[in-house]
């Protein structure tokens, strides 16, 4: 008799339990609504090719203006290059916000220049497994990191504070003082 009343009670509780979620749940859903209807939620995505790419040496009001985007998206610190990126331009950009969460999310900046392609990967982001080590990289703060190979990608990991979020440089067919360049140039917003 004993462990009928107690599995009685244990049925009870855990469906009060899944009550409870359901209902929190549902209630953090109805507000996101009704934030996003008054205009307070941030958007969940900014993507944008751009027909004519951006050149940060000409235009760098127009470059930071699309950073400034991205913040808006992502929830985290974004970092963007400040100056000439040595004749790379703009030519899309991506960023989404976690969408199980409504937290973090990424973003990816894609400057190319004749074939070479360099990445600018922020947030949540995994690179997967390194190849190789190729050199160190001394950055104004003080902070080190390394130039790996992982395939036909070059990359550089920016040292950052947090480790919930990464800041990653990938070259496509770049060279390696490229994408040194790059990563010293980047700046909070």
């Amino acid at each position: 008799m004993n462990k009928k009343i107690v599995i009685g009670v244990i049925i009870i509780l855990v469906i009060a339990l899944l009550g409870c979620v359901f209902f929190m749940w549902r209630q953090g859903k109805e507000q996101g609504k009704e934030q996003e209807q008054k205009g307070a939620v941030a958007p969940k995505t900014y993507s944008e090719t751009f027909e004519k790419p951006i050149d940060s040496s000409i235009d760098q009001q127009a470059h930071k203006a699309v950073y400034e985007k991205v913040a808006q998206v992502v929830d985290f610190p974004v970092l963007y290059p400040q100056g000439a990126i040595n004749g790379y331009k703009l030519t899309s950009i991506q960023s989404r916000r976690d969408m199980a969460f409504e937290t973090k999310g990424s973003f990816t900046a894609t400057y190319e220049k004749d074939d070479s392609t360099i990445r600018v990967v922020e947030g949540v982001a995994d690179i997967g497994f390194i190849d190789e080590y190729l050199d160190s990289v001394n950055f104004p703060n003080g902070k080190t990191s390394r130039i790996w190979r992982q395939g036909d990608i070059l990359g550089i990991e920016i040292p950052n504070e947090n480790d919930l979020y990464s800041y990653f440089l990938l070259g496509k067919k770049s060279s390696k003082e490229d994408l040194i360049q790059l990563a010293k140039s980047l700046a909070s917003l």
